[in-house]
């Protein structure tokens, strides 16, 4: 596909009247002009006798990329460009100049095989400007083709219909059905149905193509549509794996069973089916395409998942090279949902991208669960390095309970089981200066920073990470830094739970119908909450703000969210989390939806739902498969100031405890600042304006978070119940 990078914009450029004295607008038109004759030296010479402010950066970066990319200067154009974009995105303001810039950072990309995930964001984020930029922008069809065929290449493509639709206009508008490129978006999106199976939808949309082009007498495709009429037959026949997916998932366990009692895992011709098998097992559920809220594939995909965990935990102690495997069987679980979902980083990995991740002086450790056993990776190991968890050690873990003040103290004291965790892997940790480490299902409840450690604190030695998956460390590397100046953070808190909501939408709902007694009751107000974002909006500045309180902290108000940039989001409320015993029998709605369903967080008017049963689309009851469904990917923190936001289901099989804060991973956030217990409304008061204060000095959310437990404990919350609560996730 080849589209035209136009310099239309640099004669259309609208400059700001008070930049001129500082960029001199004679020099920037005069830039303009030049690189309409295409003599770029002289546009770079002219450029280098310019000055430029927070104001202007954006656009004089973008003309000196352009005038670079003429030169032939590729990387320099690269640079000035992702400079460009960079300067718009800390200010969250995006025009014509923007969308440039991106498709030409795409055309690079697609000069690289290795960058679909790169385009895909570039796309992405050019998308979501303003509908009056998109509209005005003339190659605006060109980005929504590099954006599905990027989210083709990478397997992303359950929304790819929607998004079709929405690029089709575009298309219509730019050219002409004679043009053969006219049909590439919708070549694109029949791509996309074949790769999730979809055979009617595609066949649909081929006959509608093929009849556009037969109407109109010039057959420009009629070779694409042989071939596209080709494949969808032959892979109707032999791919459609839903078709014997109950047959395949049998043979799964019957081969396990066979090579249980002839090919013991201990042998060097057993283990060489072993692995092979949990290698088709890993294929099978990162290639094929799951609708991970459709109740049948789940049961599918469950069914896959478990073979793989069960006959690896049971069968494979004594398997040569165990440990590779462990490790991408556990990077295959904790990412699994993930990989299924609209998330660009989220792309299949192996325990070689882990390490080839780290640098020197870095270490990655998954703590797993069935089996019990530390994963160590390091830049210069051969393989992973696997630690087993004593049993005993496991099952003191095990009854640990945070409701307790009492209890969460004696678990970050000396004897605590949670030090001889970490006693387990000291012997890794010298030299050591950053550690990723990525607990699973019971492991994922505590804050390792805080464990006792040689006298001190394990923080106190290392820079502790905590983290979802250590799959992410490479996308965690290239998170920009929060600016909470650069644009209106949100903050949530002071709600009035039982205030009257006004709307007309209703939907079929069967989230309150679950809710046991305890909650049915209602919700209290919170008078620290509203204190709180009061105090939060002060530090930030008056400017760079927008607060929801009382009856305006609606559900609704949170869905608008979605979409839009804020460097902060800032919620204050009360969390609930259901038991599982409390969920209603239901072959409508898959389990990990069910899961997603029973945590969340309340918002204004929650209380009379819970109480009426209401079925309002905004009903006040945010649960975290609605927050998993937004796009949230432009907000750089997400702070949940609520009660034990960062908990969840602790014992589902990918190892994930799926609850409002991994539902904000879902939905795009990089970083989510989260509690693991309760405390009381006074002390998260007073730790998030220390918070605050410290992060407003240009430090990391990581720095600041260190900083502020010192200053609860000098300021008398000296109990690790107090302080310790609170971790970053990434």
């Amino acid at each position: 596909m080849n589209f035209p990078i136009l310099l239309a914009l640099l004669t259309t450029l609208v400059f700001d009247a008070n930049a001129s004295k500082n960029t001199g607008e004679e020099g920037l038109n005069r830039v303009s002009h030049l690189l309409e004759l295409q003599d770029c030296v002289s546009a770079i010479a002219v450029l280098d006798t310019l000055t430029f402010d927070d104001n202007t950066a954006p656009h004089y970066l973008y003309f000196r990329g352009v005038a670079e990319d003429m030169c032939g200067n590729r990387h320099m154009a690269e640079s000035h460009l992702e400079k460009c974009l960079y300067e718009f995105d800390k200010y969250g303001y995006k025009d014509e100049t923007y969308l440039d810039a991106s498709l030409r950072l795409i055309d690079f990309c697609r000069s690289n095989d290795n960058s679909s995930q790169r385009m895909a964001e570039l796309a992405r984020n050019a998308l979501s400007a303003p509908k009056e930029v998109l509209d005005n922008y003339s190659n605006t069809y060109a980005i929504y083709e590099c954006y599905v065929q990027a989210l083709n290449d990478l397997w992303k493509t359950s929304e790819v219909e929607s998004i079709v639709k929405e690029g089709l206009p575009y298309v219509e508008k730019a050219l002409n059905p004679t043009n053969q490129e006219y049909y590439n978006l919708r070549f694109m999106e029949i791509v996309a149905l074949i790769l999730m199976n979809r055979w009617d939808r595609a066949e649909s949309r081929l006959v509608d193509m093929n009849r556009i082009n037969c109407e109109l007498g010039n057959h420009v495709i009629d070779e694409e549509v042989a071939r596209l009429t080709e494949t969808i037959n032959r892979y109707k026949s032999t791919m459609d794996w839903r078709k014997n997916a109950d047959q395949h998932i049998d043979k799964a366990y019957d081969a396990a069973t066979t090579m249980l009692i002839l090919n013991p895992a201990n042998t060097e011709e057993g283990a060489e089916k072993w692995m092979n098998f949990f290698n088709v097992l890993i294929d099978d559920l990162e290639l094929n395409h799951y609708d991970i809220s459709n109740p049948q594939d789940e049961r599918y995909w469950s069914r896959l998942l478990t073979c793989a965990i069960v006959y690896f935990g049971s069968c494979c102690h004594e398997m040569p090279e165990r440990e590779q495997v462990a490790y991408d069987l556990i990077l295959l679980r904790k990412n699994f949902l993930d990989y299924h979902t609209g998330l660009l980083h989220k792309v299949p990995k192996r325990w070689q991208d882990v390490r080839e991740s780290l640098f020197e002086g870095e270490l990655a450790i998954e703590i797993t669960r069935y089996p019990d056993e530390i994963l160590i990776l390091c830049k210069d190991f051969n393989k992973p390095i696997s630690i087993p968890i004593p049993e005993e050690l496991s099952e003191r873990i095990s009854g640990y309970s945070s409701t307790d003040a009492i209890t969460v103290n004696q678990y970050y004291s000396g004897d605590s089981p949670l030090s001889s965790v970490i006693e387990l892997i000291s012997p890794y940790i010298d030299g050591i200066t950053t550690l990723y480490l990525s607990p699973t299902n019971m492991y994922a409840q505590f804050n390792y920073g805080a464990v006792p450690f040689n006298g001190g604190r394990l923080e106190h030695f290392v820079n502790v990470v905590q983290m979802t998956t250590t799959a992410d460390i490479p996308h965690l590397k290239k998170s920009k830094g929060i600016h909470p100046s650069s644009n209106s953070s949100v903050l949530i808190g002071g709600i009035d739970y039982d205030a009257e909501i006004q709307s007309i939408q209703r939907i079929d709902s069967i989230r309150t119908s679950q809710l046991p007694d305890d909650l049915r009751s209602g919700f209290g107000y919170l008078p620290y909450s509203r204190i709180e974002v009061e105090n939060i909006s002060t530090i930030l500045g008056e400017n760079n703000s927008v607060i929801l309180t009382g009856k305006d902290a609606t559900e609704e108000a949170f869905h608008n969210l979605s979409g839009t940039t804020s460097p902060i989001l800032h919620i204050a409320t009360h969390g609930y989390s259901i038991p599982k015993q409390a969920d209603a029998e239901n072959d409508a709605v898959s389990n990990i939806g069910s899961t997603l369903t029973r945590t969340g967080l309340l918002l204004a008017g929650a209380n009379k739902n819970l109480h009426d049963s209401s079925s309002l689309l905004y009903d006040g009851i945010l649960t975290s498969e609605e927050i998993a469904h937004l796009d949230l990917s432009h907000i750089q923190l997400a702070v949940l100031s609520f009660c034990s936001s960062g908990l969840g289901d602790l014992t589902n099989t990918t190892g994930v405890v799926y609850g409002v804060a991994n539902a904000m991973k879902t939905s795009g956030i990089p970083e989510i600042l989260m509690s693991l217990w309760d405390i009381p409304d006074e002390a998260t008061s007073e730790a998030m304006n220390s918070f605050y204060k410290n992060l407003m000095t240009g430090i990391t959310t990581r720095e600041a978070l260190a900083l502020t437990r010192k200053d609860m404990i000098s300021k008398g919350y000296v109990d690790p119940y107090y302080w310790a609560s609170f971790v970053v996730l990434n």
